[in-house]
């Protein structure tokens, strides 16, 4: 009998293999009706984190992804490029998400910022803004 995956199975599934070999560690959680997350944008994939982590990073997008263990895009050998700005989103009823603390993928800086995965993000959000990130680019190992 099949069942239907916790929204921590399926962020997990997102890592483990490929460019992310590491598994951060998910607990479920019900992000509420109101709250504002936030997404690298464009391309945005469930993964979403806080509005304090933005404030941390300062508008700095290696500060940034380096705590969320993000992976640059290869712009040139050698060279690459974080993702140009994030957006604000609202969550427009309680869901089902998964938090954890980003640790599991040091190749892509050191961590410890908080991630929150929301599956079917696209029909449980609406987006309020989007703001630029400096400093973006970063040399390639």
């Amino acid at each position: 009998e099949a069942s239907a995956q916790s929204a921590s199975e399926i962020a997990a599934s997102f890592q483990g293999s490929g460019r992310y070999p590491g598994i951060d560690r998910f607990r479920n959680f019900i992000l509420r009706k109101g709250t504002i997350i936030f997404a690298g944008e464009p391309g945005v994939t469930g993964f979403f984190t806080t509005e304090k982590t933005i404030t941390r990073a300062g508008g700095d997008a290696t500060r940034l992804f380096e705590g969320l263990q993000v992976r640059p895009q290869k712009i040139s050998p050698g060279i690459g490029e974080y993702r140009p700005g994030v957006t604000a989103y609202e969550v427009t009823e309680d869901s089902l998400a998964a938090f954890g603390i980003v640790g599991a993928n040091p190749g892509y800086g050191k961590g410890g910022f908080p991630q929150i995965f929301l599956p079917n993000w696209e029909l449980r959000t609406k987006p309020l803004v989007s703001y630029s990130l400096g400093n973006r680019i970063k040399p390639l190992p």
